[in-house]
């Protein structure tokens, strides 16, 4: 007879990618060198256009954090294995 799978073992190749993702998001190096962009060098239009999308894209991230973390939270109070919601802090730490 088999046993079931533990949550470490279900959770190991989700949280090894979400590790790695989170690693390369935080530490990439280099920098792209962002004293060096020049927005005069796109026209007004342009420039408004791409405010408006990174603005939007700050909201989808800000929103992301508050939705993980009720997830986690609820988890949480369920006692959800502890590599499961370290899983989810990653996430959450991926989108600041």
């Amino acid at each position: 007879m088999t046993s079931e799978p533990t949550s470490t073992e279900l959770l190991a190749e989700t949280t090894r990618s979400l590790a790695a993702m989170h690693h390369n998001q935080v530490h990439r190096e280099p920098w792209p060198d962002f004293d060096a962009f020049d927005p005069t060098a796109y026209p007004e239009p342009v420039r408004r256009r791409a405010a408006w999308h990174w603005m939007a894209r700050a909201r989808a991230e800000h929103g992301s954090v508050l939705q993980f973390s009720a997830v986690t939270h609820a988890l949480t109070r369920a006692r959800a294995p502890v590599e499961l919601l370290g899983a989810l802090a990653r996430l959450i730490t991926d989108e600041v």
